[in-house]
């Protein structure tokens, strides 16, 4: 039973590890648009 219990928990993780990767693609990919928004967000009270 804790061979499956733990395959779940690796399989939860590597599933996250994933998303986590295609995120900060996406985020390099539209950093300059993203710099923007926050300095944007900063400047205004």
């Amino acid at each position: 039973m804790a061979i499956f219990s733990a395959m779940r928990d690796e399989e939860k993780v590597a599933e996250f590890l994933i998303e986590l990767a295609l995120k900060r693609e996406a985020m390099k990919e539209h950093g300059e648009w993203i710099r923007d928004f926050e300095d944007t967000m900063v400047a205004s009270p």
